[in-house]
This record gives C-alpha cells, sequence and structure tokens, in this order.
C-alpha cells in the first residue's frame, strides 16, 4: 500500500514537473516569437498610419501601455532572380524603428540567441548607397527555400491594394493589375529564432518571414501613410487591458479608418464606403444610430450597367440606382409632405409611386437617347 501511495506520489510529482517544464518552453517561444508584443490590431483594410500617434497620445494609453508600432502584414511569394528559386505563403511585414523598439522591449527581459539584435535591424532596412533597389531582411527558412544569399536580387509578389474587390464589376482582374511586384536586394539573413520567427500566429512549422521598410512598402502599394496593423506593448499584464486598449481605440478613431467617406448636402448628408458597398455591419450601425437620433435614413444601392438598350438605341455604362421610392417623401407633425433628400418629379408633373420588379424611371437625358419619351420596354 505505501509502495503503491510512493509510486502514485511520484508518478504525480513527476507530471506537474512536465507540464510545468512544458509550460515553461511555450513561454519561451512566445515570447521569441511576440518580442515585446502584447497586443495587435489588425484589419482587412488599410488606415491611417496617424491612427498610432492618436493612440498613444491617449492618457489611458501612456498609463496602462509602454509602446505602438504601425506595421504592414502581407502575404506573398519570393522569387531569387540567380537561382529560380520560388517560396509561396511568405509572410512580408512592412517595418519601422517602432516595430524594432517595441520588439527590444521584450528582449530586455528575456533576449533570444540571434547573432544579431532587433536594434541592429534598423541599419539593414536602410538602403545602402550605391543600392539599386530596396532592403530586405529574410530569415533562414526563406533564405533556404529561395537558395539565396547577402546581395541577391529577390523579386516579391503580393495583391495589389484595392478598396474595390477585384471579383466586382469594377474591380480589377488582369493579373498586372492584381499583382504588385517588388525587388528587393537582400541585406540580411537572421536565424529561425527571435525575431526571424515572428507571427501573430502559433505554426507548427517554421514561417517563412521577409521584413521591408515600410515607406518602400507602401510606395510599392501605393499607399503612402497608410498601414493594416498596430502591434502595442503592455507595461505589466492585467486583465482589463484588452478593454482598456479597445476605449482607447473608440475615443481615437475616425470613419476615414473604416473607408467610409461623408458627402455633406443642403438638407442631409450621404454615407459612403471607400469599398464601395457598405458592410451589413456598419449599415446596420448607421440605421440604429439615425433611429435613435430621430433622423430619416434612406438606403441606396449605385451600381453600374454594362449597358441599357431598347431596339436599336443603346446607352454604356450608365449608373443605376435602387431605392425605396416612398421614402423619397414623407408626412411631418403637421402633415405637411416633405422631401429631405430632394424631389424626384415626372416630366408630365406628379410624384412616382413604387416601382414593380420589371419598371425602372429613366432621366430625361437618357429616356432621350434611348428614344423613350413614354412608357416603354427597355
Amino acid at each position: 500500500m505505501l509502495l503503491g501511495v510512493a509510486i502514485a506520489t511520484a508518478v504525480l510529482t513527476g507530471a506537474l514537473i512536465v507540464g510545468d517544464s512544458v509550460r515553461e518552453s511555450l513561454r519561451h517561444l512566445v515570447l521569441h516569437r511576440l518580442g515585446g508584443i502584447d497586443y495587435a490590431l489588425t484589419s482587412n483594410r488599410f488606415f491611417r498610419q496617424e491612427l498610432a500617434v492618436d493612440l498613444s497620445n491617449e492618457p489611458t494609453f501612456k498609463q496602462r501601455f509602454h509602446g505602438i508600432a504601425p506595421a504592414i502584414f502581407l502575404r506573398g511569394t519570393a522569387i531569387a532572380k540567380d537561382t529560380k528559386s520560388r517560396a509561396s505563403k511568405v509572410n512580408i511585414y512592412g517595418i519601422d524603428h517602432q516595430f524594432i523598439k517595441l520588439w527590444q522591449h521584450g528582449e530586455s527581459t528575456d533576449p533570444p540567441q540571434n547573432d544579431v539584435s532587433s536594434g541592429d535591424l534598423a541599419v539593414f532596412l536602410t538602403k545602402n548607397p550605391g543600392q539599386i533597389f530596396p532592403s530586405i531582411i529574410i530569415n533562414e527558412s526563406l533564405q533556404k527555400e529561395v537558395n539565396a544569399e547577402v546581395g541577391d536580387s529577390l523579386l516579391v509578389a503580393f495583391e495589389q491594394q484595392n478598396d474595390i474587390h477585384r471579383e466586382s464589376l469594377l474591380g480589377r482582374r488582369d493579373y498586372s493589375d492584381v499583382v504588385q511586384q517588388f525587388r528587393l536586394t537582400i541585406t540580411k539573413i537572421v536565424p529561425d529564432n527571435g525575431i526571424g520567427r515572428f507571427g501573430l500566429h502559433p505554426q507548427q512549422h517554421l514561417p517563412m518571414n521577409a521584413f521591408i521598410a515600410m515607406p518602400a512598402l507602401q510606395k510599392a502599394l501605393g499607399i503612402p501613410h497608410k498601414v493594416n496593423a498596430l502591434l502595442v506593448g503592455n507595461r505589466k499584464f492585467e486583465q482589463n487591458a484588452s478593454a482598456d486598449l479597445q476605449g482607447v481605440l473608440s475615443q481615437a478613431w475616425k470613419l476615414s479608418d473604416l473607408g467610409l467617406i461623408v458627402d455633406q448636402q443642403k438638407n442631409y448628408f450621404a454615407i459612403e464606403s471607400s469599398q464601395f458597398i457598405l458592410s451589413p455591419n456598419i449599415t446596420t450601425v448607421i440605421e440604429e444610430l439615425a433611429t435613435e437620433q430621430n433622423l430619416l435614413s434612406l438606403p441606396v444601392m449605385t451600381y453600374l450597367a454594362n449597358q441599357m438598350t431598347t431596339n436599336d438605341q443603346i446607352i454604356s455604362y450608365s449608373t443605376i440606382s435602387a431605392l425605396n421610392i416612398d421614402q423619397l417623401r414623407h408626412k411631418d407633425k403637421n402633415g405637411l409632405d416633405r422631401t429631405p433628400f430632394g424631389e424626384l418629379k415626372l416630366i408630365e408633373g406628379g410624384y412616382p409611386t413604387s416601382l414593380a420588379d420589371d419598371e425602372i424611371l429613366l432621366n430625361q437625358w437618357a429616356a432621350a437617347d434611348l428614344n423613350l419619351l413614354e412608357a416603354s420596354s427597355a
């Protein structure tokens, strides 16, 4: 009996030791992968780089967090010019000194075993005198995949950033419009630990990472002063830090960070999206806010028609808008007709009523061009 208890105790103690060891190993892996980064704000659209400055100036941020770094996260491919070797699923990071400073904060407490400190990376991101192409730093995994060395030329390719999705009618579909290629010179190869293993998501295999100076990547993308990620370091781990960061963000962000445009008219204002279509979530919020403020709202869907035809007449590339015509006019508290969104009158006088699914209203210019001066099929 005593022997059984002793064996059970030994097994339990051993399990606890192994468990603690595994947890400590995982902790080291996370620290080596993230450095001093505790939180990441990522977006599927690009927003103002200045948002990082706005956040850092908030009093709550200064109290709870020690740093913030704007960055660009992309996925793409890399091709070595000399060997023609190709690597896919490459993590392409546009970074600057703020990212390096934030990373160093993690190194100061638990430094990874690198042959180069992250502070030295800023030197290798700089374009040297006589160097034709901008600099790129890659990790060992990517170096092995493309079989390239320092000084070699590397061509990276990634999806061109466009607010309008390429699958839509107005989206670009040609390869040259969809894929952006960027030639760079390898200036440093870092080990697959520490910053070379950087990534927000844990992976079972080593990532293939490439680091480019953020201004150079922004220039290649044609989006100066825009980023799609903000990385934040916490002063000390606290349970409410995430909520505090979300609260600070709600105070600092602007409509333009969501790709929204407000067009002020005489009697109303229009909220439009740089992505051409408002997302369902944003539409819901706008309508709820309008209801709370006792404001009228009118959803409108505008798209491009390839052509409108009737008999032998054709109009190419016309805009067509879908809306609830009944909402254009309403009765005020005195029972008077109001048209806050502008009047829509028929040429013979009066106002149009609701349209059937197979009906359309044309303006005088379109009707004349199609030789339609009365109801007809088109």
